[in-house]
């Protein structure tokens, strides 16, 4: 898989999530691991190994410095508790939207 740009980071991480999220109000016995790996199946990423099943970490090359959440805000960890993404990942959904909508106000500066 070639390098995704920061953008092309986000939109995906941010698809994930929310497919994630309502796949838990479905069914919510899921693992997120599982369905992280369901996720990237079905979106054509069946082939290729994402560090962490996850955009960011991939991203960051697996170095939590790096991860593109801290980009935005310096003291972003993703299993932060108020929204830690395998306990409250609907919280880390609104974080990472939160982040998101940040990271795009400074772009457009």
């Amino acid at each position: 898989m070639k390098k995704l740009t920061l953008d092309e980071t986000w939109v995906l991480c941010l698809k994930m999530w929310r497919w994630i999220v309502q796949q838990l109000r479905e069914r919510p016995n899921a693992n997120i691991g599982s369905l992280k790996r369901e996720w990237l199946d079905s979106h054509g990423f069946g082939d290729v190994a994402l560090d962490s099943d996850c955009f960011f970490c991939e991203w960051a090359d697996g170095d939590c410095e790096k991860c593109p959440g801290v980009k935005v805000r310096k003291d972003f960890e993703c299993m932060d508790t108020d929204y830690d993404f395998a306990n409250e990942p609907a919280a880390f959904l609104r974080e990472i939207t939160r982040l998101n909508k940040i990271r795009l106000a400074k772009k457009r500066k």
